[in-house]
């Protein structure tokens, strides 16, 4: 028996660059050079269990938390899924405060689903809520727009932002997570509103074009529409045109000119940044690359079957710019369905090839040639028993995607994580209370597995990173839904911080804007295949950046006097 959030309850390398450390003093000929990966390299020490502590700030006056979002005062706000309600935790107090209901009608994975604050939160005091409209004949998923008066909310400035149009009857696969960039851009996850429990899809790909309830082509791989997507836009103060948002620049139909023509991208909402999803419940975007992070909560089949293709699979995905994601022809490591004729009394045909795939089903309204379908970084299921077993275990599966940390030097935090967490993703099974951090490349790819350190988790739903650099976790249930016992944990790191650790590199460009030679007291050597140099103090602080400026080969670097008279690390790029 599967059991996933998304209360489906039927059965279901290498870095892509190098990171080089020297310590250099002008006392003392002091070399210290670290390879990640190289038998006896010597590098900052990983950090300890014991150095994470582990603080519980709520365990009760919780029902059904679905996702919560962090004020720069440490205020937390909670929105609960069955009763609408927004819960306020304010630090040191043990009980939450009631901030006010938005009104929503709660029916299997309808209710409120999402919450996020703009980066302005302290101006504007405004808060986002993601929720179904309460009105059953009018089914919609709604943002909602109030302003907060203290830890209020007010209902008389309740503004919708956008609809988002559902299913008649339409019960399953609603997604709802909600995420505001540093930009303000406000990102929204939306399901594809099919039913995967109808015999005709029988928890494979949701491909049953005489229903449309029953048809994923209706609206993950359908360009017309707006559901089984996740989607970017920009909040308004003001109403523009009409709406209260405008687009940012660099969604799917401003990148996708090359492949479609001016009559396809008419048929292409300017919201949509990513497509081709089944519930992606829970995401977030790396202010450091820009960089689109999620779970995908997969189909139920718990088998494999030859005439209708792969068992479930749930995804760990990455979206560098605009794509295209598979579903529903497509799952797990490009792993393609059988066709299936339903005007011809459901005849078998081939596996979709997933990078070659046509929306010809009847429901759809978008463009019909796709394009090819992107692979995920991490896919597992019950019945895949080969893999990233070792990494996310076993059993039913519900992926979560967390928070991506950056370590702020600046920040004055006694329990914010250390610089070795930098530019690790927090991702969360919340079926098998699977918890782990990743890293990736430059390139988007898989790189690295490290371990969650903290032991005695659950069935979180959520994660952040407060205001202290400290990691917040909101627990559904300690088991699925076996129980309603949700809690908000406190994770805080109390090792130390003397490991000087470089921030990643971004996904364009270069750490600074312009080339140096500057006289100093200590030369280095860039090597031939480097790009440049990052040079930190022992705090971790970045002191200098050197980039190469067209000439090859090795190069003779003198760092400025005022460093090279400093015990320093440097970073070949």
């Amino acid at each position: 028996m599967r059991a996933s959030i998304d209360r489906d309850q039927v059965s279901r390398t290498s870095r892509g660059y190098r990171e080089r450390f020297f310590h250099l003093s002008w006392a003392a000929a002091l070399v210290c050079l670290a390879w990640p990966g190289k038998a006896g390299a010597q590098s900052c020490a990983e950090p300890k269990a014991s150095d994470f502590q582990k603080t519980t700030l709520l365990s009760g006056g919780l029902d059904r938390p679905v996702q919560m979002a962090i004020a720069p005062d440490g205020r937390i706000f909670i929105g609960e899924m069955a009763t609408g309600a927004i819960k306020v935790y304010k630090p040191g107090q043990i009980a939450p405060v009631d901030a006010g209901v938005v009104p929503t009608r709660f029916l299997n994975e309808d209710g409120l689903l999402g919450v996020a604050l703009p980066p302005d939160f302290a101006s504007s005091q405004f808060l986002y809520v993601l929720a179904t409209d309460p009105d059953n004949i009018n089914r919609s998923h709604v943002l909602w727009r109030y302003k907060l008066n203290g830890d209020k909310l007010d209902a008389a400035t309740k503004t919708e932002i956008l609809r988002i149009p559902r299913q008649k009857g339409g019960l399953y696969h609603a997604a709802g997570g909600l995420h505001i960039d540093k930009k303000g851009n406000l990102w929204i996850s939306t399901g594809d509103d099919s039913n995967p429990h109808s015999p005709q899809n029988s928890g494979f790909g949701s491909l049953y074009t005489n229903d449309p309830g029953s048809d994923a082509q209706k609206s993950s791989s359908n360009t017309n529409d707006l559901r089984g997507k996740i989607i970017r836009i920009h909040p308004e103060a003001a109403l523009t045109d009409g709406k209260w948002y405008t687009i940012p620049a660099g969604n799917l139909n401003e990148t996708m000119g090359s492949f479609w023509n001016a009559a396809d991208l008419a048929k292409v909402r300017p919201e949509i940044f990513a497509f081709g999803m089944r519930n992606p419940f829970r995401f977030t975007v790396d202010d450091q690359t820009g960089w689109l992070l999620w779970g995908e909560v997969g189909p139920d089949a718990n088998s494999d079957s030859p005439t209708r293709g792969r068992g479930g699979h749930d995804e760990f995905n990455v979206a560098m710019d605009p794509g295209f994601y598979g579903w529903p022809y497509c799952i797990g490591n490009q792993y393609g369905y059988n066709a299936v004729d339903y005007a011809n009394g459901g005849k078998i045909g081939d596996k979709y090839d997933c990078a070659n795939l046509t929306n010809t089903s009847p429901n759809n309204t978008g463009v019909q040639k796709l394009p090819p379908a992107r692979a995920p970084i991490i896919w597992y299921g019950v019945a895949n028993k080969t893999d990233f077993i070792q990494q996310m275990g076993t059993g039913n599966e519900t992926a979560i995607g967390g928070p991506m940390y950056r370590f702020d030097n600046n920040l004055k935090s006694a329990s914010k994580f250390p610089a070795q967490y930098d530019g690790r993703w927090l991702i969360i099974d919340w079926y098998r209370h699977t918890h782990k951090f990743i890293t990736l490349t430059k390139e988007g790819k898989l790189d690295k597995w490290f371990d969650f350190l903290v032991t005695g988790m659950n069935s979180d739903i959520g994660a952040e990173y407060g205001p202290d650099g400290a990691l917040y976790v909101l627990q559904y249930s300690q088991n699925a839904y076996s129980d309603n016992k949700a809690a908000l944990y406190l994770i805080a790191y109390t090792g130390p911080h003397d490991c000087a650790v470089s921030l990643a590199k971004g996904a364009t460009g270069r750490p600074g804007s312009k080339s140096a030679m500057v006289s100093g007291f200590q030369p280095i050597t860039l090597p031939a295949d480097a790009e440049g140099l990052e040079v930190f103090d022992l705090s971790g602080r970045k002191a200098w950046t050197y980039v190469r400026n067209g000439a090859a080969g090795a190069l003779r670097i003198e760092l400025p006097k005022g460093l090279a008279l400093n015990l320093l690390r440097v970073r070949f790029m």
